[in-house]
């Protein structure tokens, strides 16, 4: 069923365009913050002057996705908040700014369509990215696994509530 496959995916709403946050020991974790993420094959939009990336493989067109193994389809309903509890994954620095966030941010409420995140998956992926401001996710789900654009801005905006500091998301 849909929802049942949003509430198993696990998300880490912001983090730096430098680093990577991977939910394991701080000895995986300390391999994964090095690599940064290669957004030559990405689209970029213009938003009010600004241009967002985002991974065109992580953009689904259709409103149809798969409800279980056996192939069963459902209408994705994209203006029902369907994420339940979400973690949260720090990084060390460089944190993304506050303002690079907020763009992405009120990009996502704008639009009505959702995101296929990588099945069973052992870290995170870039979607979306704004100069220093990523917004990235992942699941250990081995079914399709989807998220809402506006879960994608409700998330950024608890991330920014939650931790800015001096216009920096920690």
């Amino acid at each position: 069923m849909f929802a049942a496959k949003i509430t198993s995916i696990a998300l880490m709403a912001l983090f730096s365009t430098v680093s990577l946050a991977v939910p394991t020991s701080s000895s995986s974790m300390d391999a994964v913050l090095d690599r940064r993420i290669d957004t030559s094959g990405w689209v970029s939009v213009d938003f009010h002057g600004k241009i967002i990336k985002y991974n065109p493989a992580a953009l689904n067109f259709s409103t149809e996705v798969h409800g279980s193994s056996s192939g069963e389809s459902t209408t994705a309903v994209i203006t029902n908040d369907c994420c339940g509890g979400s973690s949260f994954v720090g990084t060390g620095a460089p944190w993304p700014t506050q303002g690079d966030c907020a763009v992405i941010r009120d990009w996502a409420y704008t639009l009505n369509q959702y995101w296929s995140i990588w099945t069973n998956t052992p870290d995170y992926h870039g979607v979306i990215q704004y100069n220093t401001c990523v917004f990235g996710a992942g699941t250990r789900n081995t079914y399709d696994t989807y998220v809402g654009s506006s879960d994608m801005g409700d998330l950024i905006r608890d991330g920014i509530n939650r931790f800015a500091v001096w216009f920096h998301v920690n």
